[in-house]
């Protein structure tokens, strides 16, 4: 069966699925928590996941200022990238030779990037390594050649996903991005249980540095004490559903924030500027490219509805949350547009009305094409959550 997110892109391919799958109101379905929510919660949920996937989300793609040629030394170093020969060393020597924040997030990237005797992996005797990418699968901006390290393959275990079954390019996004592509090559990625396959930590790691450098790199205080930064905390939300009364519990693992100067201090104003929730590995690919999963795609569903639902800050009065999917070194941004109207009604026996979801491609951190996307991402975040 066709996964939910690449499947039901419109109401009318919603209202087509719902005839031949029979989907149940959410007082049929179980109460679970939001790791286990299915695809069965996003038929109940009336969730419409928008077709066109374009680089910015619509909720903030009219605040990128004009920047580009204007980059501080600390974002032209990001862009540029590590040099290939590093992807093996310390984080000590990384920090030292890129600086403190750019030297985290290249140590986070060699998770995933460098060679398999830095993650205490030995090297199969046999030889056995995946090969280097051609040009051909590296994708536009991907000058730097760090699409893919060698990595020992260990049989083919639960999880696996073979990188030569993975399609790349860098079609744009009105042709070829509907499927939820990459901007580069996905890479090899172990299921295996003796190290070699990186934890969901290393994956929030990654992102936390690479948000930290950009963040402290791109927001001057001047005039608007206001100030976006990374929240470690992982948030617990807990809701009731307005009319059935069902709880419903939902854990990120992490975020944006912002805080505003007030007096000698800066205060807490927004605790869910972005959400992140992120994996270890992609758990569908399908046509040889990366779809989110009914699971994931649920997951981060009840995440999104619930923070609506508590909002303790009042501050999604916009009706929108926003959630920063990372698997490995790829990540993705996701508008959840979900209106006082609708929290009001998605519980009932027979609601009507929908919860679309914006979404952009995959993002490549290895990539040149990549980074820039995601530094154009927060930019223009930053710039609509200080103004």
């Amino acid at each position: 069966m066709a996964p939910y997110f690449r499947l039901v892109t419109s109401e009318s391919i919603f209202e087509a699925r719902s005839l031949s799958e029979k989907p149940q109101p959410f007082s049929e379905l179980p109460s679970l928590a939001s790791s286990n929510w299915s695809r069965e919660h996003l038929f109940a949920a009336r969730i419409i996941r928008c077709e066109a996937q374009n680089n910015l989300l619509p909720l903030y793609s009219q605040n990128l200022t004009a920047i580009e040629g204007q980059y501080p030394p600390e974002i032209v170093k990001f862009l540029e990238g590590p040099n290939m020969e590093h992807m093996g060393q310390s984080e000590h020597f990384l920090v030292q030779s890129y600086g403190h924040s750019l030297g985290q997030a290249w140590a986070a990237l060699a998770a995933f990037k460098g060679p398999p005797s830095r993650r205490g992996v030995a090297s199969n005797a046999s030889g056995d390594n995946e090969a280097e990418p051609s040009s051909e699968t590296r994708s536009e901006g991907d000058s730097e050649g760090l699409s893919r390290v060698k990595r020992v393959r260990r049989g083919t275990p639960e999880g696996f996903v073979n990188s030569s079954l993975i399609q790349v390019g860098s079609s744009s996004p009105a042709d070829d991005h509907s499927h939820g592509t990459l901007d580069s090559s996905v890479g090899y990625v172990d299921g295996g249980s003796d190290g070699s396959m990186p934890l969901e930590e290393e994956t929030v790691r990654l992102v936390s540095c690479v948000f930290r450098h950009i963040l402290y790199s791109t927001q001057s205080l001047g005039s608007m004490p206001l100030v976006v930064e990374f929240r470690d905390a992982r948030m617990r939300y807990a809701a009731l559903m307005p009319l059935i009364h069902r709880r419903v519990v939902a854990i990120d693992d992490g975020g944006l924030c912002m805080r505003q100067q007030m007096g000698s201090s800066f205060v807490l104003t927004k605790n869910q500027v972005a959400v992140l929730e992120a994996k270890r590995r992609f758990q569908l690919v399908e046509d040889g490219r990366p779809v989110i999963s009914d699971e994931c795609f649920a997951q981060m569903a009840c995440e999104a509805i619930t923070a609506r639902l508590v909002d303790p800050l009042e501050e999604l009065w916009h009706e929108n949350v926003i959630i920063v999917n990372a698997t490995q070194n790829y990540v993705c941004f996701l508008q959840f547009e979900i209106t006082d109207a609708y929290l009001q009604q998605f519980d009932s026996e027979s609601p009507s009305l929908f919860l679309h979801v914006h979404s952009t491609p995959w993002f490549d951190l290895s990539s040149r094409g990549g980074r820039e996307h995601v530094l154009s991402n927060l930019c223009a975040l930053i710039h609509w959550a200080r103004t």
